[in-house]
């Protein structure tokens, strides 16, 4: 290991963990200048994790320690990925093992256990949630395999650093294959952060809302005062008219059922 490919490897993890917020933050303001809305602040996400770190954490009560353990396994396994992968350097001390199917493979150990996260509380919406993301999983690591599979056809290795470097230093021609792994890459990455048009996750917020005032419209209105009530017999209860005796003029009212004088 020497010096300046453990630098590089550092060097790398430190643009990986600052650029991943600004390019979040980008993409929000790119957003909101397509939609003629005011774009907030590039830092955004900065603020925004700042407040999350100083948050009290909410853990349900039937979480086991998986859902406890998960986020520090998907972080890692993500900061991993960013490490092995040869952007600033390709003389990088992780590069004997960083090949693409140990990218992939990181990218499917986080995936497992965000959906063991949330399956592991027990709820509806989380094993759905748990559901979806093991579909986007079954759908674009395969693509993204075969799209890492395309490039590495043309440098005979498997290994990124191989890849960079053999691609880097050959002659420019325009490939049909790496012209449709790019294609391939670029929804990949679509449906991996959740992108329009292959995924939007308000969507299914906005669903839900929808599905709830639906229901609410359904429920039956409240019954008329002459309708007979099965509750008619509890204290409090509305009972029908034809069933309160008469009561004669200058008489006085009797008390309310279960109202203390």
């Amino acid at each position: 290991m020497n010096f300046e490919g453990g630098f590089a490897q550092f060097l790398a993890m430190l643009v990986a963990l600052a650029g991943a917020p600004l390019l979040v933050g980008w993409v929000n303001v790119c957003r909101a200048w397509l939609q003629n809305r005011s774009a907030p602040p590039l830092t955004q996400q900065f603020r925004l994790l700042h407040k999350l770190f100083w948050k009290e954490s909410v853990v349900a009560h039937d979480a086991t320690p998986i859902y406890r353990v998960a986020p520090y396994v998907v972080f890692g396994c993500m900061l991993l990925a960013a490490m092995i992968i040869p952007t600033l350097s390709t003389d990088l001390p992780l590069a004997p093992a960083a090949d693409a199917i140990a990218l992939v493979g990181l990218f499917a150990l986080a995936r497992l256990f965000i959906s063991l996260a949330a399956m592991d509380i027990g709820t509806s919406f989380g094993t759905m949630g748990a559901r979806r993301e093991m579909l986007i999983g079954f759908l674009a690591e395969p693509a993204f395999l075969m799209v890492l599979f395309t490039a590495s056809l043309l440098s005979s290795s498997t290994s990124l650093a191989t890849i960079v470097t053999t691609l880097a230093h050959r002659e420019f021609t325009i490939l049909p294959s790496l012209a449709f792994a790019g294609v391939a890459f670029t929804m990949v990455s679509l449906a991996e952060n959740a992108r329009v048009p292959i995924d939007n996750p308000a969507a299914r917020l906005r669903a839900a809302g929808a599905r709830g005032k639906a229901r609410r419209g359904r429920v039956p209105a409240r019954a008329d005062r002459d309708d007979p009530r099965e509750d008619a017999h509890l204290p409090g209860a509305r009972i029908p008219r034809h069933r309160v005796p008469a009561r004669r003029a200058g008489a006085p009212r009797p008390p309310a059922a279960g109202r203390v004088r």
